[in-house]
């Protein structure tokens, strides 16, 4: 994994290609406690993907959605990965 930041920018909000298709994607880049150490958070929004792969289904952490229903959306999709790296 090689990113290239700015020191004066800590969220970047792209379009990512993967196997669920080129989906919104945000990084949010922070120090973490341990010095030496960045803290990254990746969150990618599955509902609005163009040439999609595949599909993922799975409901490990669900919550109810007023809004959602109210819509016709029954699920929201998101996937969040959390990295701990050091700078290099």
């Amino acid at each position: 994994l090689q990113l290239n930041i700015k020191k004066t920018q800590n969220v970047y909000e792209l379009q990512e290609a993967g196997a669920q298709g080129v989906c919104k994607t945000h990084y949010v880049i922070r120090e973490h406690a341990k010095p030496e150490r960045i803290h990254l958070t990746k969150s990618k929004d599955l509902n609005n993907c163009q040439q999609r792969i595949m599909k993922d289904f799975g409901l490990a952490y669900t919550e109810k959605c007023v809004e959602c229903r109210q819509r016709g959306e029954a699920l929201m999709g998101a996937a969040t990965y959390n990295y701990l790296m050091k700078p290099a």
